[in-house]
Formats: C-alpha cells, structure tokens, sequence
C-alpha cells in the first residue's frame, strides 16, 4: 500500500463502529486514500470482526465499548479524525 504524506505527517483516522457494514466501507475507504493509519474500536455487540476481514492486516482494531472512556481515550489520543459510526447505547443508571 502506498501512504501519501500530507506537510510529511501521516494522519490518524479513527472508526468507532468499524466492524459494523458501514463503518467497515468506511475504513476500508480510509485505507485506500493512503495518508493515514486506521484504528478501529467496536466491541462487536453488532459489527463482525469478518467485515474487516480483508484488511485486519492493515488497522489497529479495539475491541471495547465507547462508553468506557477510560479504554478509548487511548485509541482516540492524537487522532485527526474519529468517525463516530457505532451505536452509543451508554445509560447511566440511576
């Protein structure tokens, strides 16, 4: 895979929800530009690990909830972008 650097930096995409049909087009979109690495958090509740099948070589994949902030805060730190794709079903119980 050829990665284009853009100022000589490469970017970092995040993808919450990238193992879901949608979030996984999307990370293999991101992919495909080439500038950047892709990191994938989903805990898999809905999304399938085999969407990312054919790119798991290529991403960094997190399988947590996004409601457990201190788990992702991590993945997230630094990030360019994060695309928020998974389903946040957080409720705090009262």
């Amino acid at each position: 895979m050829v990665k284009r650097k853009i100022k000589g930096i490469m970017k970092k995409y995040v993808v919450t929800g990238g193992a879901g049909f949608i979030g996984s087009a999307l990370v293999r979109g991101l992919l495909g530009l080439g500038d950047g690495s892709v990191e994938v958090i989903d805990d898999l509740s809905t999304g399938r690990q085999q969407n990312l099948a054919e790119v798991s070589s290529q991403i960094a994949f997190h399988q947590v909830n996004i409601c457990d902030f201190d788990a992702i805060r991590p993945v997230i730190s630094g990030a360019d972008t994060v695309f928020q794709i998974g389903r946040a079903s957080c409720r705090e119980r009262v």
